[in-house]
């Protein structure tokens, strides 16, 4: 799967060669989906990528971010059986940090509206187990330099994921 990863970004890279790009900078906000909504609350996750315009309508490029998903108080409270109480202790879970790298394709089907896509490997800087990074993308231009994008982040290994479903600004610089 690495290799496999290595060898389309390196391919990505000799398309894009000699042609002038557009950094964005963004941050994006979400929720926890699925089992990740057990444990975790919000998630915040700031990225940043390097577009090269390859058609007038399809942008390709690299791209990086970093997602914290905070850890919340689940469990406590009290439970009986057969007349006895007993109270259960509440377990604060730890937040998770991932560092997806991998590349990003971006449609521009109408002046305004873009679609695409991100793909790579997510890196664990928590606890968690390094995975594949997916995260399909809604964009709506409302400037030259200004995206709101609805996206749905998934991270994924050995059929354990989370998942995250987020709401974003990316600016152009």
């Amino acid at each position: 799967m690495k290799k496999m990863l290595v060898v389309a970004l390196m391919a990505l890279g000799l398309a894009v060669n000699a042609q002038e790009g557009k950094l964005n900078v963004g941050l994006n906000l979400g929720l926890p989906m699925g089992d990740a909504s057990d444990a975790y609350s919000f998630v915040l996750a700031p990225e940043a990528n390097y577009l090269f315009q390859v058609s007038d309508k399809v942008l390709v490029g690299p791209t990086v971010s970093f997602y914290h998903f905070f850890g919340k108080e689940i469990g406590g409270g009290s439970a009986s059986m057969g007349g006895v109480t007993v109270s259960v202790p509440s377990v604060e879970v730890p937040n998770a940090s991932l560092l997806p790298i991998g590349g990003a394709v971006r449609f521009n089907a109408t002046p305004q509206l873009s679609l695409g896509v991100d793909l790579g490997y997510a890196l664990s800087i928590s606890n968690s187990s390094n995975s594949l990074h997916y995260r399909p993308v809604v964009g709506y231009r409302f400037s030259h330099n200004m995206t709101a994008q609805l996206s749905y982040s998934g991270f994924s290994k050995d059929g354990v994921s989370m998942n995250a479903l987020g709401l974003g600004v990316v600016l152009g610089l």
